[in-house]
């Protein structure tokens, strides 16, 4: 899932009334630093804490997560970083579980894949029985069980030959 981070802090910045060079400053970064962050879209985790708690807002903003307000409650102290660290692991949760059911979906896909082949493989086989069996290449196949045995598919111009006949049509 891709986020656009840069947009939604250029958002609040405009929103707020604060300056970039503030946010810059409690970050604790150059000006070039957080240029090439928003340029590259590039934010930790623990930037994106920073960034929502200078914006009095909720770290789940960043990850469009629904809620009623982002606005931080006033006078909660240590508990804001309580509730990023929670949202953080709200978030990171629905993105594990989203990629666990993809990779189970890929499972199926393979397992499916792997049937696939393995009927190939038994149908192959069947057809070089087949072909052994007319071309007189099978040590265990004579020349009266081909017409008998319901494994072994013969064209109706071999049905009824005898084993000589049918040894003129080998292929070289």
């Amino acid at each position: 899932m891709d986020y656009n981070f840069s947009e939604k802090v250029d958002l609040l910045i405009r929103e707020s009334g604060k300056t970039k060079k503030s946010l810059y400053d409690f970050l604790e970064m150059t000006a070039q630093g957080f240029d090439n962050m928003m340029k590259q879209n590039s934010f930790s985790a623990i930037r994106l804490a920073k960034i929502a708690e200078f914006f009095e807002i909720q770290v789940g903003f960043f990850y469009d997560q629904p809620s009623n307000t982002y606005k931080r409650k006033s006078g909660d102290g240590g508990a804001f970083g309580e509730q990023v660290l929670d949202e953080l692991r709200k978030v990171f949760k629905e993105e594990l579980n989203q990629k666990n059911q993809q990779l189970l979906a890929k499972d199926r896909q393979l397992e499916n894949k792997d049937r696939q082949l393995e009927n190939k493989d038994k149908l192959l086989e069947g057809m070089q029985r087949t072909i052994d069996a007319l071309v007189g290449k099978s040590s265990d196949v004579t020349a009266d069980d081909r017409h008998d045995d319901p494994k072994i598919i013969v064209h109706p111009a071999f049905a009824r030959k005898s084993e000589e006949e049918v040894n003129d049509y080998q292929i070289a």
